[in-house]
């Protein structure tokens, strides 16, 4: 069987989401935009939900935005949320 990690993530959409979107956040931005939520999957949806957003907010091409969001569908994005919990706790 044919491992598939990334630089210690289950995949490369993760790491280079988690690399572009997350890691050079602050502590306090962390804590900030997510220590409200629930639990793991509560963050997970979050942050799913924000870089859809973002994607959205930074081209008006159909095209674009479509290869984008086929992109982050291979995001896992449990595992970028367990990180961000593990670090504002």
């Amino acid at each position: 069987m044919e491992n598939k990690t990334y630089n210690g993530w289950s995949n490369y959409a993760t790491w280079r989401i988690n690399l572009e979107h997350f890691s050079d956040r602050s502590l306090e931005d962390l804590k900030e935009n997510y220590e409200m939520c629930e639990d793991i999957y509560d963050i997970a949806q979050s942050i799913q939900a924000e870089t859809e957003d973002y994607i959205y907010t930074l081209s008006e091409n159909d095209m674009v935005v479509g290869y984008a969001l086929a992109f982050v569908e291979d995001v896992n994005w449990y595992e970028i949320a367990k990180w961000i919990y593990e670090d504002i706790n």
